[in-house]
């Protein structure tokens, strides 16, 4: 009896040490894929004209241009909508390639580069 009770603690305690290292990589990837998706690319060589040609489409499929001039006239308090699933944020502070934004109690303060908002 005791020779089954140590090879079934043998075996879990094997299980989650695997398991452990399992997560530890699975954080690895998630940190890979934030720093893919959420890092600011570094500016293209494009010209002006090119950069107002592009687009975006939002969530509600609608396109827009990748970049909207109307963001370095907001002030604070005014709404800005998140390109990446339409969320409506308020504006809390405004940079100069940066906007500072509240989108609600649990979401907390974060900041947005411009070309990733539109103004509301």
């Amino acid at each position: 009896m005791n020779a089954i009770i140590i090879l079934i603690g043998l075996v879990w305690g094997v299980l989650n040490l695997i398991l452990f290292f399992k997560i530890w990589g699975m954080c690895n990837d998630v940190n890979r894929l934030m720093n893919h998706f959420c890092s600011q690319a570094s500016p293209s060589a494009s010209t002006p004209a090119q950069e107002e040609n592009k687009t975006v489409s939002t969530p509600s499929g609608v396109e827009v241009t990748k970049y909207d001039k109307r963001l370095d006239n907001v002030k604070v308090g005014d709404k800005v909508r998140r390109l990446s699933d339409g969320k409506v944020l308020e504006v809390t502070a405004v940079g100069d390639k940066v906007l500072e934004c509240k989108g609600g109690m649990l979401d907390g303060i974060h900041t947005y580069p411009k070309d990733s908002l539109w103004v509301v």
